[in-house]
């Protein structure tokens, strides 16, 4: 098995402002700041289930080896690019990240539609979940009907599904050590030890 090349070099984090992302294919910054945090709590802690198939190491790295979390917020809304800070949020969903066709993890929300998945030592998980996490090619999908959390949706017939978006550099806050890191020929942006996924916008779909 191939092993993935890596390079690290590790800085404090300044301030700068980045670009205003288009809200069409970025979640608001609000949001992006609560799955930051949701990204620190969950270090440590195991919110998710990884299948049997696709847990175990399958390659091993000297050096950094940063934890993959998944986090978000579940809206109970339908439509196209929903705010998830203006509409209530759906409860005791089930949540899962999905690869292609592959499960990759499930977990349920809590009262306040958040969630987190810990992944696991990122480097440990195979180069068929590892690839198409880091390029964008990863979704959440939301396996739990609408009418669950609010009645009158029960005459919608789409699943809510959310892309899944890298945590970078710009939402860690001043003074929270960074690293930049390059897997599979990457460079992806580690906080505090965590390489950080978030879902973005979620649709009915």
């Amino acid at each position: 098995m191939q092993q993935p090349k890596t390079h690290t070099h590790t800085h404090t984090h300044t301030h700068k402002q980045p670009r205003s992302p288009r809200p069409d294919t970025m979640a608001p910054k609000s949001l992006v700041l609560l799955a930051a945090l949701l990204l620190v709590a969950a270090v440590g802690q195991v919110s998710g289930v990884l299948p049997p198939s696709l847990a175990g190491p399958v390659s091993s790295v000297t050096g950094g080896n940063p934890i993959g979390v998944v986090s978000g917020v579940v809206p109970c809304s339908n439509g196209s690019n929903i705010n998830v800070m203006a509409v209530p949020p759906f409860a005791n969903a089930t949540v899962q990240v999905v690869c292609g066709n592959t499960v990759v993890a499930t977990v349920m929300t809590g009262a306040t539609g958040a969630f987190t998945i810990t992944l696991g030592s990122i480097l440990s998980l195979p180069a068929a979940v590892v690839t198409p996490l880091l390029s964008g090619q990863c979704r959440v999908v939301v396996a739990t009907p609408l009418l669950a959390c609010n009645v009158s949706l029960a005459g919608v017939t789409g699943t809510l599904t959310a892309p899944l978006q890298l945590l970078n550099s710009t939402t860690g806050g001043g003074g929270i050590p960074t690293t930049i890191t390059t897997i599979f020929g990457r460079d992806v942006t580690i906080i505090n030890g965590v390489l950080g996924l978030i879902a973005g916008l979620f649709s009915s779909v």
